[in-house]
């Protein structure tokens, strides 16, 4: 068995099915998505896409494994922060120099 076969093993066994945890993962993503919104920034498309991706390694693959669920946490918080400073940069914008 090759190298990575021994990792596509590992992470089946962690993970779950591949096919089947796609499918959810374009699932949760096309709901998402289907409201049609276009004010998404990137960072916020790509947070919701990871988190999406863990969501169904959660669904098809191992309840326990820790990194899934920090994963999330660290995507919606890399978004999270992104919007915050927005926020405060329009309700405060900085005071302009001579």
């Amino acid at each position: 068995m090759s190298d990575i076969d021994k990792v596509l093993e590992q992470r089946g066994q962690q993970n779950g099915d591949y096919s089947l945890q796609s499918d959810i993962e374009q699932e949760i993503k096309r709901a998402i998505y289907s409201t049609g919104r276009d004010d998404l920034s990137p960072y916020m498309r790509s947070s919701i896409d990871q988190i999406a991706h863990k969501l169904a390694r959660i669904a098809t693959g191992d309840i326990w494994h820790e990194d899934h669920w920090d994963d999330i946490q660290g995507y919606a918080k890399l978004a999270g922060d992104r919007v915050k400073a927005r926020n405060r940069s329009a309700l405060h914008p900085p005071l302009m120099e001579d």
